[in-house]
């Protein structure tokens, strides 16, 4: 029985590998990639991107840590988890299981796509899920951003400061009457087109324009350089849906220390209710689950060890 099973290769997972690996825990990772979402990246149209710190680099410098030690991962999506004595069993696709006395959930979340032409083959060159991360990119460029409720409206006033112009598209109802709603309303580069639908994103190798339908049947093109898509986010939690709690929007509930409700199960990343879908933040929760995961470990009676 391993000590600790990590459910997830992207930066929260990652992360509480290689603390794993540095306290160690006698561990192994499961997931279908290392990486995640991350390996997607992003970019523009004859533009480098803008200069900050890039949760990439960091997440590249985990990978190198966990590939060079192969009996510590195994590339294999996990399908059941079930309570046993002393632990959990993790049962994964290609009908395997295994055996560990705590569990750390880094699932992540799956963005709600629009399933128009063009979406798929342009994902990462212009065309994102995540405003709060890409939105720097946009600088003194238009920007279209589609979606509904709180979230797109949060997500459009962020884009407001970097793009020159805004072409924002609600695909449902959405209350404006709130401060950034008003704010957005009363900006002059930001065009708000309620009732549109997205029929295509267009572009060759990188985002050049959004086909779009307006109420009355008319058909429109819309020049940017970037696309936003903000329909929510789901989280992959239906792994361990009966075993810990879980919010209305499927998010696992963990306290300060990514603790669940089920003692031995921690979770971290955008699988788990906390704010901000971001690497950084991702990495943070990953180390405090890996550290998390150890102390509760070390509060239980140790296993005899043999000479």
């Amino acid at each position: 029985m391993y000590d600790l099973i990590i459910i997830g290769g992207g930066p929260a997972g990652l992360t509480a590998a290689a603390y794993a690996l540095r306290t160690r825990l006698n561990f192994l990772l499961i997931g279908e990639d290392l990486g995640g979402y991350v390996n997607s990246g992003f970019s523009l149209r004859g533009a480098p991107g803008p200069e900050f710190l890039s949760g990439r680099e960091i997440v590249d410098n985990l990978k190198a840590q966990i590939e060079y030690i192969d009996f510590t991962r195994r590339l294999d999506r996990a399908e059941r988890v079930e309570p046993i004595a002393g632990g959990f069993e993790v049962h994964t696709l290609d009908d395997r299981h295994f055996q560990g006395r705590t569990l750390i959930i880094a699932t992540g979340a799956s963005p709600q796509p629009l399933n128009v032409p063009g979406e798929h083959r342009l994902r990462g060159r212009g065309l994102s899920y995540s405003t709060v991360s890409h939105a720097p990119f946009l600088w003194n460029r238009p920007a279209a951003l589609v979606g509904h409720s709180e979230r797109v409206v949060r997500a459009a006033a962020e884009l407001a400061h970097y793009a020159h112009t805004v072409y924002l598209i609600l695909t449902a109802p959405t209350p404006l009457d709130s401060p950034l709603g008003r704010n957005l309303l009363a900006a002059d580069h930001v065009h708000l087109l309620e009732g549109y639908r997205v029929r295509e994103i267009a572009g060759h190798d990188f985002v050049e324009g959004l086909l779009v339908r307006s109420p009355a049947g008319m058909d429109y093109e819309l020049a940017v350089d970037g696309v936003f898509i903000e329909e929510g986010l789901t989280p992959r939690s239906e792994l361990v849906a009966g075993l810990v709690e879980r919010d209305t929007q499927g998010a696992i509930i963990v306290n300060s220390s990514c603790a669940t409700s089920t003692p031995g199960i921690f979770a971290a990343g955008d699988v788990t209710n906390v704010f901000g879908e971001q690497v950084l933040i991702a990495i943070g929760e990953g180390a405090k689950a890996g550290l998390a995961a150890r102390e509760y470990l070390l509060e239980q009676e140790w296993p005899t060890r043999h000479q």
